[in-house]
């Protein structure tokens, strides 16, 4: 990689456990691509086995490999091979999985980017920096320091790997980690250059953002660009927890275990009156264990508002993302006045974090590249 030639992409990494999503600039557009945190060992090749009857497969995953091994990420996994659904905070620290999907994460963004840096572009050989959002609880932890520093000390650096057969060197030059609600408040508040883009009296207010993911809920709390400590806080009472209780109860009336996205996915379209889950495999009624599972994740999020929030009227205006914030928007909406939703709940934070990205002099380690 010739580093004098290739300017550095800055690029938004949000390690959601349901989904990465990663967020560029090209231009004055943002990009921003997914991808299921989902990932099993092995390939999608099946041989000379074919019914006859149907065209060539469609649903295949993403194949990376990386150190010889293939790996099988996002999409359609559990087709193939038995799919790891690891949520534990430990993943972060030079887990397999999470390289490979950041892997396939940033292949699929940097490929929907257009670039003027032509043979860098055909080698698909890139500088990147990197702003990786994490959960509150990750960062609020007494490990928080240590667990920054083996995150850097692994994905800090060059990268050799390839997915769907198409090689890619990359080298991340710099990774800044940030709290993911405060994604959410960049994308409200930044302009695309990452300045300041609302009025002083926005910027001086009190905000509120409740970030509800798969794995966490995450609340902050902003006042003039300072985070106020009395009432942020993050749990682990996610969507998860919804797509564990709809998995047990489907596998005790069917026998069939589901993966959590698949429970999760189902969990979803019936609450958004999707015409498709109103049965499914044996179960005469989708919607008596759905609404079971809803009352039960309504009642754990409203203690837990509760206990950091109360009444919320401490706020002039609360924000809300993630994709748990799909289903949940309008209930939390009959709890708090001044509710803004995004446009795009499960994209905010990413894309929050692609504007803070553009800020001046933001990362420090890239004065010997060309501006």
């Amino acid at each position: 990689m010739n580093e004098s030639l290739s300017k550095p992409l800055k690029i938004a990494i949000d390690f959601g456990f349901h989904s990465i999503k990663a967020a560029s600039f090209n231009e004055s557009e943002c990009i921003t691509f997914s991808l299921p945190s989902v990932v099993g060992v092995g390939d999608t090749s099946i041989g000379l086995l074919k019914t006859g009857i149907s065209r060539a497969k469609k649903d295949v995953p993403y194949t990376v490999v990386y150190k010889g091994q293939s790996y099988l990420v996002g999409p359609f996994v559990s087709k193939f091979c038995r799919p790891v659904e690891r949520v534990d905070f430990d993943r972060l620290i030079d887990c397999i999985e999470l390289r490979v999907m950041i892997y396939a994460a940033l292949s699929g963004l940097i490929g929907k980017l257009a670039t003027s840096d032509a043979e860098n572009s055909k080698n698909n050989s890139y500088n990147v920096t990197l702003v990786i959002a994490l959960p509150v609880q990750v960062l609020q932890s007494e490990t928080a320091k240590k667990t920054v520093r083996d995150i850097a000390n692994w994905l800090e650096g060059y990268h050799e790997f390839s997915v769907d057969k198409l090689g890619w060197d990359i080298n991340v030059i710099q990774i800044i980690p940030m709290a993911q609600p405060l994604g959410r408040y960049f994308e409200w508040g930044l302009n695309n250059d990452g300045s300041w883009g609302l009025s002083k009296f926005d910027f001086n207010s009190s905000v509120g953002i409740l970030d509800q993911g798969f794995n966490t809920i995450d609340l902050l709390h902003v006042q003039e660009g300072q985070i106020i400590r009395r009432f942020t806080g993050g749990e682990t009472l996610g969507q998860r927890r919804a797509a564990h209780l709809i998995q047990k109860e489907i596998f005790t009336l069917t026998s069939r275990k589901l993966t959590l996205h698949e429970a999760d996915e189902i969990f979803i379209k019936h609450l958004l009156n999707s015409q498709d889950t109103d049965h499914y495999q044996g179960i005469a009624d989708i919607s008596a264990v759905c609404k079971k599972v809803f009352d039960m994740s309504i009642g754990e999020l409203r203690s837990f508002l509760e206990q950091y929030w109360d009444n919320g009227k401490q706020f002039d205006v609360i924000l809300l993302s993630g994709g748990g914030s799909i289903v949940l928007q309008y209930y939390i909406a009959s709890m708090y006045r001044h509710l803004e939703i995004p446009a795009q709940p499960v994209f905010s934070n990413a894309i929050g974090f692609s504007k803070f990205a553009q800020r001046k002099n933001l990362f420090k380690r890239v004065s010997n590249w060309v501006a």
